[in-house]
């Protein structure tokens, strides 16, 4: 399962405390469903004390030629009323006509209440159409997602949008599974296939391809190094913590390894540790993507 970062908008493990990408720590995250304050204005009709919009020239509730004052409404979203401190008084028109006489001029102001159900009914198309609004330019600028660890070659690191396998390389996988049991001598083909089925999220039968060609050509820390992706894309820190810190045996600079461990670390909180690992990745690859990550991440969940 995986859950999207609301400061980068970037898919990472549900599990994960920490985003990589851009340092978020989930859980921090202040308000940020509230909405901006929707105004809108009502002008006042001087025969009946209906409320109408500002753009009518005639009353919707007696047809009479508005000519009263401006009434001001706001509304903070989602759906909360804000009102005046005091209604404006609403003022009675100077001469009426009723059956074809006329009326003496009144003298007294004439009020009337909007109905709570209309007034709650305009604000509420407001608040949708604002949320329409913002729900498009979310799914306009949302940009794609990429794994929180990362792999060392291969077809590894390629954008991945969710746990879901991707039956679209299942072609691919049959092909490299007939070509290894035609071919059992060619090693670097159990390679390929494990690649392949963990780019297609089949991360078990990944790991178990992983086994095979590690038992036969050993000493691959690339190989051990995407096996412990795998495991900790099933949520088991702990064994691919075992990989990496394996992978760091055979290459003692191994920049996806140590970035990995830094990543577990900053994950089961474990902030110094976590400053151990990035600093090892920043002094063994200066101006590498995985250098700048490392920084993001001292600067805000270590520490430096």
């Amino acid at each position: 399962m995986t859950k999207t970062c609301p400061q980068c908008n970037q898919d990472v493990p549900d599990y994960s405390k920490f985003c990589p990408h851009c340092s978020f720590a989930f859980g921090s995250q202040a308000d940020t469903n509230a909405k901006p304050e929707v105004k809108t204005a009502f002008v006042a009709c001087d025969i009946c004390g209906e409320l109408n919009n500002e753009a009518n020239s005639v009353c919707s509730g007696c047809g009479a030629p508005l000519t009263g004052e401006t009434v001001n409404s706001s509304v903070t979203q989602p759906g909360t009323v804000k009102a005046k401190d005091e209604k404006p008084a609403l003022k009675a028109n100077t001469a009426k006509k009723a059956a074809g006489k006329n009326q003496p001029v009144s003298t007294q102001p004439v009020t009337k209440d909007v109905p709570k159900a209309k007034m709650l009914w305009i604000f509420a198309m407001l608040v949708i159409a604002g949320v329409i609004m913002v729900v498009i330019g979310i799914s306009m600028n949302t940009p794609p997602t990429e794994s929180p660890v990362m792999k060392q070659s291969g077809t590894g690191g390629e954008h991945q949008h969710s746990n879901a396998p991707d039956l679209s390389l299942q072609p691919k996988i049959d092909s490299l599974e007939q070509m290894v049991k035609s071919s059992p001598e060619q090693k670097e083909l159990l390679l390929q296939l494990a690649r392949v089925q963990d780019d297609a999220r089949f991360y078990d039968r990944a790991i178990q391809t992983y086994k095979k060609y590690i038992a036969a050509v050993p000493g691959n820390p690339d190989a051990i190094v995407d096996m412990g992706v795998c495991y900790f894309n099933l949520q088991n820190l702990d064994e691919a913590e075992v990989l990496f810190k394996s992978a760091l045996k055979i290459k003692a600079d191994h920049t996806q390894a140590l970035f990995n461990l830094g990543i577990i670390s900053l994950n089961k909180e474990k902030p110094d540790e976590a400053s151990k690992w990035l600093n090892k990745v920043i002094e063994s690859a200066p101006g590498t993507r995985e250098a700048e990550q490392a920084k993001t991440l001292l600067q805000s969940h270590t520490k430096q």
